[in-house]
């Protein structure tokens, strides 16, 4: 039997004796401490309990131990999506070193394209001053776009030169 289950079956004893006590003896409802006694010496209920605390500091201490994992495991996924977006950039350079567009493999289809140029904003500001922001204030960095290839110059805002991209598609 486990320890909560064993806490759980030795609090049922515990009740139904303290009970029978009190109503073959009913001065020890006024004594507590000669009660407590009494259920000390006829039940297991202090070992259930004291297992139940032994098995809370286990899990308290495999809690603590696997947010230290959690967090090792986090700081190696950040360092394999690095390594991941570093080998992303060999390949591009190599695709674009050969004049490659597209390679087909069995493992996944690899194409370097252009990506639409983004909005680089100067003055964050002085686009929140000129309602180019959205309802967090932050700027709105789709708006000044639109107004940057409607023609209008914002003294605070310039579109950013495209640059290439790599798709991977997996099968």
């Amino acid at each position: 039997m486990n320890a909560i289950n064993s806490l759980r079956h030795e609090t049922r004893t515990a009740a139904i004796l303290r009970d029978e006590l009190v109503r073959r003896y009913p001065s020890l409802a006024e004594d507590a401490q000669a009660l407590a006694d009494t259920l000390e010496g006829e039940t297991d209920l202090d070992k259930a309990i004291a297992a139940v605390i032994g098995q809370i500091g286990d899990y308290e201490m495999l809690a603590k131990a696997a947010r230290e994992r959690s967090k090792e495991i986090a700081e190696r996924a950040k360092r394999l999506e690095e390594s991941a977006d570093t080998m992303r950039g060999a390949i591009l350079a190599a695709m674009e070193a050969a004049g490659m567009k597209k390679l087909t493999l069995p493992e996944a289809t690899v194409s370097v394209g252009n990506r639409q140029p983004g909005v680089i904003v100067t003055d964050e500001e002085a686009a929140i001053a000129a309602g180019y922001a959205k309802v967090k204030t932050e700027v709105d960095k789709a708006a000044i776009k639109d107004a940057l290839k409607a023609g209008n110059t914002l003294p605070f805002a310039m579109m950013g030169n495209g640059c290439t991209s790599l798709t991977i598609r997996r099968s």
